[in-house]
């Protein structure tokens, strides 16, 4: 039974779902107007399209809902599938321990067991802490993944936030400092190529609106600044509504979505920008960011929403 924990901290309202241990909601409230930055659901009924989910250990499809690592065959079965490929599987469909931590945090908390997930396709142990802390400056999520097992495990984790600053996508202007684009072919799988953003339709290095552009793309050789953060800006077209999204170099892949293939109530009312650590489809598909996490071995990456 998913249950919703809210922290309040001066003018934010953050909201972590015990179910996948994501963000349900994330707002602003000045003068009793309240400003959604995270483009959520109030209650698991209005939940739709991935929203604020987290997405481990496989972000993205996984073909056919099965894949070879380390000479062995794996099968994914009883998890979310979209047309026979398993779906960000499969901690967003999981139970997480969810509680307030200070006055600034709560902490989300799951652990991959090989002893309950073996028989689903997944035979590592994993233990999974997220802490979503805000500040003045906005919210800031830390993850740590250490392997407890003693198998090396097959690893990526992201996230699926949607962000609304206008009526509808369209009237968006967006800014994305990425070199490259992965080439999708008709289903949504990556042929193995990057192209150069400045030769496609997806070059928003300068601000510009999306216009009617669907989206459904993973941008890569993304451009930081001397930190080793990269940060994409999300406005409306006066500039009175801004939200920018940065991450790490822990994650090197910034997947974005217009939200055209979603119920028609949300239908291009937000756009996904979800930091990754590795692409779609990348435990098939090699060099596309899949970490191979040794036993005892911790990943540690941070991204975050900064509030204008």
């Amino acid at each position: 039974m998913s249950k919703l924990v809210k922290l309040n901290f001066k003018d934010q309202t953050l909201i972590i779902n015990t179910r996948g241990g994501g963000i349900a909601e994330y707002y602003v409230t000045k003068k009793n107007q309240r400003r959604d930055i995270v483009y959520g659901y109030g209650s698991e009924k209005d939940y739709d399209g991935g929203m604020g989910d987290v997405l481990s250990p496989f972000p993205g499809r996984v073909e056919n809902s099965e894949y070879y690592f380390n000479g062995n065959h794996y099968k994914l079965s009883g998890f979310n599938v979209n047309s026979g490929n398993a779906l960000h599987v499969f901690v967003r469909e999981q139970n997480w321990k969810v509680e307030v931590t200070d006055k600034n945090k709560i902490t989300a908390s799951f652990n991959i067991s090989s002893k309950k997930f073996s028989k689903h396709g997944y035979p590592f142990d994993l233990e999974l802490t997220i802490i979503y802390s805000l500040s003045n400056n906005g919210l800031t999520v830390s993850t740590k993944v250490k392997n407890i097992g003693p198998e090396t495990a097959p690893f990526g984790i992201g996230y699926h936030p949607y962000f609304k600053v206008a009526a509808k996508v369209d009237d968006m202007v967006w800014i994305v400092p990425a070199k490259k684009i992965v080439e999708f072919d008709e289903k949504l799988k990556p042929t193995g190529r990057l192209l150069v953003v400045s030769k496609t339709e997806f070059d928003f290095r300068i601000p510009k609106e999306i216009g009617s552009l669907e989206i459904d793309n993973c941008f890569t050789d993304l451009i930081r600044d001397k930190k080793g953060i990269f940060t994409s800006t999300l406005s409306n077209k006066s500039g009175s509504e801004v939200i920018k999204v940065w991450q790490d170099k822990k994650y090197p892949y910034f997947q974005t979505y217009s939200a055209d293939t979603i119920a028609k109530k949300n239908f291009r009312q937000a756009m996904a920008l979800e930091p990754q650590t590795c692409c779609g489809y990348a435990v098939n598909v090699p060099n596309l960011g899949l970490i191979k996490l040794k036993p005892k071995e911790e990943f540690n990456g941070c991204w975050g929403i900064q509030l204008n």
